[in-house]
Parts: C-alpha cells; structure tokens; sequence
C-alpha cells in the first residue's frame, strides 16, 4: 500500500501480522482491543481505495453478510475506515481451506464429499432466503475448521436483488467454477451458486475440476460447448446416486439444475450416512468415516444437453471480454492459505477471493495416502518446523494465484510448482528432511524453468524463491 499501515485501525484493531495479500486487498491477523478476540482485518489496496466504485464494492461485501448469522457462514463483525485504509473486519477462522484438501486427498470417500456439500448447503440456504447470491464459490472459499464444521467465505462479489453495482455484463468469479449464464453476462440467480456447487463437488470426487484447460480462453471455449465427463469416468467408485446429484446441478441450462439448495439437499440427505445430515454433516464431512452409501438406483447418470435458457450467441464476445477483464487482475483477490495448507489443522485466517489451484486436464490423480504415525525423529517431532514449512507453502500458493489473476503466472506453471512444494511438506511429514531438502532445490528448478518460459514473472519468481529460502532454513534448523 501506499502508506504502512498503523499498528491500529479504528483506535480500536490491533494489527498483528501480515497473513496474505493480493491485487485488490490485504489480510492483517489481529486483535479486537476492546472485545479482547482474535480477528481478520481485510484491508483495500491503497490504489483502488481512491476508487469510490472499488469502495463501494468492498464495503458491500460486508453489508451483504453482515446480517448473516449461521454456523456455516463465516461472519463479518464491523467495517471502517481509518485515513485512507478502508477495512473489513471479520471472524477469523482456523483450519484448512477445502482447496487444500482436494490437491492432497483427492478422489474424496463419497460420504465425505456429501457431508461437506450438506453443510455448504446449509450456509448458502440462509444468503439465498436473504436474496444474497455469493457468485464465487470454490474450493478456496470453503473452510474446514479444526473440529469438522464446513464455513462458506468471502462473499466478496455478492450480489443482494438491492443493489446495482454487479451490472449485467460484468463477468465476474472464478472461471473454473463461473456458471454458463455468468459468462454469457447473463442475470445470475441462486442456481448459479448451485452449478459452482456443483462443480466443487466434481472436484472432490474426481481430483480436477470438471471444465479446465491450460489458458483461460480455452477454459472459456469449453464452459460455452463441452459437457464434463460423469465423474465416475474418471473415478469408477462414485456411486450412482451422487453422480446424479453432481450432472444434476452441473446442467449448462439453469431451468435443469435444483431450483434452490433445499432441493439439491433433499437428494443428499438419502446419500449421507448416519449423523451427517444437516449441521452435523461437518464432523463426519472430515472424519473420513467408511460409513458406506447405500444407493438406490444402479443407473449412471445421462448428461443433459442444452445451453442456459435463451440460447447465447455462438461468438465468445462478452464471455472473452469478461475473462479478458479476469486475466488482467479486474477482480484479481489472493487467498490466504497461511498456516493452513495441511490436514494438521494449522490456524489459517479467512481468505481473499481467489481462484482455486489450477489443474491440468490430466487423469485424476491417485488418492494421497492417509498419514499415519511415524515414529519421531532423533530429538522428538518438530512441530515448529512443521508450522513454518506449511506456513512458507501457503504463502506461495498466495504468491502464484496473484500472479495467475495479474497474468505473471501461467495455469500450468502454477499447478506445477505447486507440486513440487508439496512435496517438500510432504518428504518432512515422513520424516525425510534430506528428501525435503531435495525438494526445495526441484522447486526452485521449477520456478526458474517457468521463468525462462516467460510463464512466471521474476517479481513473482522472487517471492517464491524467498518462501523456499525460508523452507530450506526451517528444514536445517
């Protein structure tokens, strides 16, 4: 930002650390001085802060769900200004974003995925009955907190039926997960939270999201003419009746997807195991149980044909303007994934928008192997090394999705990179410091391969390679 920010906002938030940062704001961890609890301040980038359309956008995200009150929601306790730091502050929230689990645990057991899906049903069902719209539901924005319960976030372009800012015509979202009418500009309803829902789910079933590519234009081409394979063309497990409910929400027309979550929930509930449905679907959504699904009906699901309602024109025209808008960083929103890229439940604050990680359109990847306990290291488990590793491979997730939002990153360099990061946080977790050590330098080879290829910017290669720095120091401590 301009300007460093005081170390209060307001005379009254108490700004603590730096937990993530993108090209539209900033995530502070820090103190309510007078409640004496830990919150997440989102401050606006000091460049869009002189924008009274940018002001206005971002202090709607916290009117929208300011009134929001459900344990699935992620809540918004004020919003302010403090000079010219316009801020956002909200519930901070620990454990893993969803993301993080599909990159490690994907294909997901079948009752998991419904459970999840339940509980992000269950907080979408309140902004719905409120005519709020979320319009960017990813994995990124699905929290899982230590104790199972399933938050939605960052309703970051919201759109109430009141309010005009989001006029038709401002593609707006992550492309991944955009709904057909969205990116034919179209006027956006509750349905289009569904088809993202819809297309997180693929992703938890499936490993890949149902419509990539290595280029947003392609991605784009593909959203307007492909239908996705059923998920169980790439995971022969998936039970029938959830691939039902997966095509079923996916439908490219809206009038052929659930009406509302009540209904898409009606036709899980018959799928989840016992105690997972409703709000107790959180617990057993992480738990990993076996508890089996039982279907009723062995058919495979048929892919509908038809496009949204009112047949688009065959020319990309304003769905290429829009992800031409998204490529050059108009909404672009990194999300924080700081100290919550593990299943070790690691506190990780709310984050920014942002898309999730991008896959190839390769075969899914197998299923990562449950961690089991190892037997500690000479000297005990490090369990600071182990925070400050995750902490590093969080940071560069951020890093990378900015620069994929700004166009300094391609899609394929990010997912690669992101590999092989992952890969040092994995060696460490088997207890293979010289292996993680490896890893570290294989990133870096990596990083500096995108950067000859013109697929990494070297700002961005440099705060990347500063993160691995701080692996390779955690590792040899």
């Amino acid at each position: 930002m301009a300007n460093e920010i005081p170390e209060e906002l307001g005379n009254r938030y108490r700004i603590d650390r730096l937990i993530a940062e993108g090209g539209m704001a900033r995530v502070y961890q820090g103190i309510d001085t007078l409640l004496g609890r830990k919150v997440a301040l989102k401050v606006l980038s000091a460049n869009l802060a002189m924008d009274p359309a940018f002001v206005a956008r971002f202090e709607r995200e916290a009117q929208s769900v300011a009134s929001l009150s459900h344990p699935n929601l992620v809540g918004v306790f004020d919003i302010g200004a403090d000079g010219e730091f316009h801020y956002i502050v909200m519930e901070y929230v620990e454990g893993s974003t969803l993301d993080v689990a599909i990159r490690r645990e994907a294909p997901m057991a079948a009752d998991r995925v419904t459970g999840i899906t339940l509980s992000v049903c269950e907080g979408l069902g309140v902004a719905h009955s409120r005519g709020i719209v979320h319009r960017d539901i990813k994995p990124a924005n699905i929290m899982i907190e230590p104790n199972g319960r399933v938050k939605v976030m960052d309703f970051g372009i919201a759109k109430t039926k009141i309010e005009g800012l989001t006029q038709v015509g401002a593609v707006l979202g992550t492309v991944r997960y955009l709904a057909p009418e969205q990116a034919y500009a179209a006027p956006v309803d509750r349905r289009a939270d569904i088809y993202a829902l819809g297309c997180v789910m693929y992703e938890m079933l499936t490993g890949r999201p149902p419509i990539s590519g290595d280029s947003l234009i392609e991605i784009a081409n593909k959203l307007m003419t492909e239908q996705p394979p059923p998920p169980s063309a790439l995971v022969p497990e998936v039970p029938a009746g959830l691939e039902r409910v997966v095509m079923k929400a996916l439908a490219k027309n809206p009038d052929n997807r659930y009406s509302d979550t009540d209904s898409m929930r009606l036709d899980l509930g018959g799928l989840a195991p016992a105690g997972a449905a409703a709000a107790g679907a959180d617990a057993t959504a992480v738990s990993g149980s076996s508890s089996t699904v039982v279907q009723t009906r062995p058919e495979r699901t048929q892919v509908m044909p038809g496009g949204p309602a009112g047949e688009p024109p065959r020319r990309l025209g304003l769905l290429v303007l829009g992800v031409l808008l998204l490529a050059g960083g108009a909404i672009a929103l990194v999300s924080d994934r700081l100290g919550s890229d593990s299943p070790t439940q690691t506190p990780s604050p709310l984050p920014l928008e942002s898309p999730s990680p991008a896959f190839s359109p390769a075969p899914p990847r197998l299923p990562a192997p449950a961690p089991s306990p190892t037997p500690p290291s000479e000297g005990g488990a490090n369990t600071a090394r182990d925070q400050a590793l995750q902490t590093s491979e969080a940071r560069i997730e951020s890093i990378l999705r900015g620069g994929v939002q700004s166009g300094e990153v391609s899609d394929r360099a990010e997912d690669q990179i992101l590999a092989e990061v992952g890969k040092v946080v994995s060696e460490n977790e088997k207890g293979d410091v010289d292996d993680a050590l490896d890893a570290v330098e294989e990133a870096r080879e990596e990083v500096a391969k995108y950067v000859e290829r013109d697929e990494v910017s070297p700002s961005i290669a440099a705060g990347v390679n500063g993160q691995l720095d701080e692996m390779a120091q955690a590792l040899a401590s």
